[in-house]
């Protein structure tokens, strides 16, 4: 989903609306999609998104005190 779906997605967006950069505002699942696709492709997602913002981002604290 981060490496094929996000992508699309963004590009339809900012196809529709005319816009060169978009904000991405994910929760939960969302967060962990654009935090894969960041990882796998930084350089495409700097051209087209302009702030990420990650509500209720998906983490485990097994270990942590």
């Amino acid at each position: 989903m981060g490496d094929h779906d996000l992508p699309n997605q963004i590009d339809f967006i900012r196809n529709y609306t005319n816009q060169e950069k978009i904000t991405y505002i994910g929760h939960s699942q969302g967060t962990t999609q654009m935090f894969s696709a960041l990882a796998n492709n930084l350089e495409y997602f700097k051209e087209r998104v302009n702030l990420f913002v990650a509500l209720a981002p998906v983490v485990k604290l097994g270990s942590s005190k």
